[in-house]
């Protein structure tokens, strides 16, 4: 995060609403719920899934799930090893906006060290018999959300949110240099995000990965300048990007069934 970012939590809200440590039986299941609160599971023993979408991600020991309010997820165990897990649920916000509005915010966490995440929910769900003590859990609940984002940050999963204004830089990116090899890392870099969630985003806005939309864009563009102008192919070839003509003609060939030669025969208008 860029130091400005820290301006996103200036007025955090975030309040207990309950949780425990439990060890759960067969009857544990849920399907297609939408809670209003959100939710920490942290699973310290057995086995289950956890089902946002058409996507079910284990639930391991060790793995931190954080579901946001709102959330229309799953959750069963998948053998008869139960599991055992702490758990709560809370309300956050940031001046009355969701934190998702605002950063990309991963499933789950895997968790290599426990860096004081049981203590943290031991605290959390101590029994309250004052004011002050209410104001302590909710403290130690902002504690544990800030452990959660510093394992984020940790594995490159917490993202700022990226606007369609930032993201039709990398398109326009893409075309301005189609005449070169573009890496996932160069695209990434340009929204200051991992290569590994640009590529999740990227095919999340154009349906693809990167390297496929760079390669259609290629053979498109190459399609183009072949049916409707009379420029060299070696000269077409630079402009998406290639330095040998084997390669291109084996791509072109690849994607169209046509050489470029053939392709510009059958399809060209400057014959």
């Amino acid at each position: 995060m860029s130091s400005g970012s820290f301006d996103h939590f200036a007025n955090l809200f975030i309040v207990y609403y309950f949780g425990s440590y439990i060890h759960l039986d067969e009857s544990w299941r849920g399907y297609n719920q939408n809670c209003v609160y959100s939710k920490f599971y942290y699973i310290t023993d057995g086995e289950c899934e956890i089902k946002v979408g058409d996507t079910a991600y284990p639930g391991l020991p060790g793995r931190l799930f954080y579901i946001p309010a709102g959330t229309k997820h799953s959750f069963y165990h998948t053998n008869d090893n139960y599991i055992t897990k702490h758990w709560v649920h809370f309300k956050i916000d940031c001046g009355g906006e969701s934190i998702e509005k605002r950063y990309h915010l991963p499933l789950y966490v895997d968790v290599s060290e426990d860096a004081g995440l049981q203590e943290c929910f031991r605290t959390i769900n101590l029994p309250c018999r004052s004011q002050s003590d209410e104001l302590r859990r909710n403290a130690k609940l902002t504690e544990l959300f800030a452990i959660y984002l510093s394992l984020c940050e940790a594995n490159g999963s917490l993202i700022n949110s990226t606007n369609n204004d930032d993201f039709d830089k990398v398109l326009q990116y893409i075309k301005d240099n189609l005449n070169r090899r573009v890496t996932v890392t160069e695209l990434a870099d340009l929204l200051h995000v991992h290569p590994n969630y640009f590529i999740r985003m990227f095919k999340g806005k154009t349906g693809m990965a990167p390297v496929k939309y760079v390669n259609t864009l290629r053979c498109e563009t190459a399609k183009i300048l072949l049916e409707h102008t009379s420029t060299q192919v070696n000269t077409i070839m630079q402009q998406v990007g290639f330095e040998e003509n084997s390669a291109f003609s084996h791509f072109f060939r690849h994607n169209t069934g046509y050489s470029p030669n053939e392709f510009r025969k059958r399809f060209g208008k400057h014959q």
